[in-house]
């Protein structure tokens, strides 16, 4: 059995006027990725994976660097597809979000069900523990597919599990039984 590292990325500089898609790391985003080394430092990586999306791929490029592994992208650890879905309240957001967890079957947010973005995260997912071959691999991704995979395996809430994460966070794993062991937030 191995370990799984499941990250979610460092806080973005959110700009309305941006699909989420492209959105970047703040500044306190980026400080933010130091801790996250630091918190997983302890496990031994040996290889980490990330999403293609900007966000991402800073996080991982910040803490690959600080912890001396390779960084390396797959294209399906993308968020669920967003393609116009608007920026909006924070009560209409959260209203979407548990829509789209409760009802996986149906596109409520963008262009992508939960139930497709979920087979396709799983599918990338266990592409990447082949590759790294039962070493300590860490995937840098999105609250969202991170939290589909996940309860997919284990006896978790969606809604709560994706609203308990937060920028950054990491979630310790067993694989490939894909066990929750130990969830891990920013707490500074």
């Amino acid at each position: 059995m191995s370990t799984l590292l499941l990250i979610k990325h460092s806080l973005p500089e959110i700009r309305p006027e941006l699909p989420s898609i492209e959105w970047t790391l703040s500044a306190e985003g980026r400080r933010r990725c130091f801790w996250l080394a630091d918190r997983l430092r302890p496990y031994g990586i040996s290889v980490l994976y990330s999403s293609p999306e900007p966000k991402a791929l800073a996080t991982a490029a910040l803490v690959s660097a600080e912890l001396n592994v390779p960084c390396r992208r797959h294209p399906d650890l993308r968020e669920n597809d967003r393609t116009g879905f608007p920026f909006l309240p924070n009560k209409e957001w959260m209203q979407r979000f548990h829509e789209f967890f409760d009802y996986p079957e149906r596109i409520c947010i963008g262009a992508e069900s939960a139930v497709s973005a979920g087979h396709r995260f799983d599918r990338a997912v266990k592409e990447v523990l082949r590759e790294a071959h039962e070493q300590t691999t860490a995937i840098v991704s999105h609250g969202t597919v991170i939290t589909l995979f996940l309860t997919r395996y284990n006896s978790l809430d969606a809604f709560e599990l994706w609203q308990s994460l937060s920028l950054p966070s990491f979630i310790c794993a067993s694989a490939p039984a894909f066990e929750c062991r130990e969830i891990v937030g920013y707490d500074g």
